[in-house]
């Protein structure tokens, strides 16, 4: 043998020892969480069934006979039936005293009493034109203090501005009100006793009263102050200014329900799947005498849509490891009171349930042909899963991110110390708009997704993987923190 091709075997020979030894360590790290897995298993995939029922569910969804679903209405019975149909054709089993439905009481939208006030050094502002009261207002605690711009004192209101500059305050698409929230949810950690935020630029995105929050509700009153009153009340106090607010609303007891249908195995453990299926309901149109409703087909006609894709394929494939829960969730526009209801009044025993994986919002995959799961630092166990998930064949790829940023259902979970993830493409321009039609969904992005999800439960299941739930790091900069 010449002295080159000895070489070369040579270095053959060291590589591939070197690619044995890492597979090695990596498998007992790896076997650690799960155990290696079973590469003889057969990749799952959603077949043509499940593509056109995910069509099937975002079109009745988004019909102008269920006029936005919105929670405790007519409409969103409709929807909540036509759910609970769909999954009696899976072949899923009621999960509540032989019934799909899950029954709670929840506040319907508030509106703003008569007795709201606000005065700032002895003038009024108008409610909600100058000031305008958050809906995740606490409307219990009154403030009569003072105040100075710029103030970050316990006890004492937090007079602050909401943009940071001119240019997120000019920017179409900033979300003041998520903005608004993490302020007075930091504002509230510290002491605040209020919370009045400012608008010294004038907004393009305007602030606006919205009659329900998916927010937690906080401790403290929490108000915005538009450009013109900022101006007249706030912008030339140099001294101590003695402030007055009280918000009170007025709501009436609605009816939510929960979907919910179940895969019973007998297993010792349970995997949670959700999605919401409430949306805005109708929007009355200004000089036109007719209303228009909030389609609402990525939030989230195309969650439930994928989720019930899911329990179709998961049923079929006979998964035997754990059992599987599938809950569409009611009254997510109302501070997300199906999930706090459906953990009150649990089917199974909360220590039974291995993980939570919520989806929303998977509609609109963009150009990068990226989606995002975010929790994944709830548990361990996640990053080697999703590490595992070979690519899917819709040259689609996936975001991780260990916080919880979004406002979804898996943040009632992990409250509760579940491990849980969110699966989202994320907010778009059509999110919480008249315009968010079946016709801008990318399907075939959405049954990429609902692969990717199905090859991470195969993983789960064919390793019967172990979760152990862990807290976020740093977490609290985030809503998942709740006061309840």
């Amino acid at each position: 043998m010449s002295l080159a091709k000895k070489s070369f075997t040579a270095i053959v020979f060291l590589f591939s020892s070197i690619c044995v030894q890492t597979s090695s360590v990596y498998s007992q790290v790896w076997s650690k969480v799960t155990g290696a897995f079973n590469k003889n298993s057969t990749v799952p995939t959603i077949g043509a069934d499940e593509i056109a029922l995910i069509r099937t569910t975002v079109d009745y969804l988004c019909s102008p006979a269920l006029l936005g679903r919105k929670s405790g209405t007519k409409s969103e019975e409709l929807a909540g039936v036509f759910i609970e149909q769909r999954m009696g054709t899976i072949g899923l089993k009621p999960a509540v005293n032989n019934s799909f439905r899950q029954h709670f009481k929840f506040e319907s939208d508030k509106r703003l009493s008569k007795d709201c006030k606000m005065l700032i050094g002895g003038s009024y502002l108008f409610i909600p034109e100058d000031a305008i009261p958050m809906a995740f207002s606490n409307i219990e605690k009154k403030e009569d203090n003072f105040m100075m711009p710029k103030s970050e004192e316990p006890n004492a209101p937090w007079v602050v501005p909401l943009y940071q500059n001119a240019q997120e305050a000019r920017n179409p698409d900033f979300d003041w009100e998520e903005t608004a929230y993490l302020i007075a949810l930091r504002a509230q950690k510290k002491g605040a006793s209020s919370v009045v935020l400012y608008d010294e630029f004038g907004a393009a995105n305007k602030p606006v009263f919205k009659q329900s929050s998916a927010y937690d509700p906080l401790n403290i009153p929490v108000v915005i102050v538009q450009k013109p009153a900022y101006d007249k009340h706030i912008r030339s106090i140099k001294t101590i200014t003695p402030v007055a607010l009280s918000i009170e609303f007025t709501a009436e007891k609605l009816i939510g329900t929960n979907i919910i249908g179940i895969i019973n195995n007998n297993a010792p453990q349970t995997i949670v799947i959700g999605a919401h299926y409430d949306h805005l309901g109708e929007d009355k149109m200004v000089n036109r005498g007719t209303a228009a409703y909030f389609p609402g087909a990525d939030n989230n006609a195309s969650g439930v849509g994928v989720m019930l894709a899911l329990a179709a394929r998961i049923k079929r494939a006979e998964y035997k490891n754990y059992n599987f829960i599938f809950v569409a969730f009611s009254a997510y526009e109302n501070g997300m009171m199906g999930s706090k209801a459906f953990l009150k009044n649990l089917p199974v025993k909360q220590e039974s349930i291995a993980c939570m994986i919520s989806i929303d919002r998977v509609g609109l995959l963009k150009n990068s042909k990226k989606f995002q799961i975010e929790g994944m630092g709830s548990a361990l166990a996640w990053n080697e899963i999703v590490q595992s998930v070979p690519a899917t064949g819709n040259n689609i790829s996936v975001t991780q991110q260990n916080k919880i940023t979004m406002n979804s259902e898996h943040i009632d979970f992990y409250s509760a110390n579940v491990p849980s993830i969110l699966v989202t493409t994320g907010k778009n321009e059509v999110h919480n708009t008249l315009n968010d039609f079946p016709n801008r969904l990318h399907y075939d992005g959405m049954t990429g997704i609902a692969n990717y999800v199905l090859l991470m439960i195969d993983k789960i299941n064919s390793n019967n993987v172990k979760f152990t739930f862990q807290k976020i790091r740093n977490q609290y900069i985030n809503k998942v923190i709740t006061t309840h």
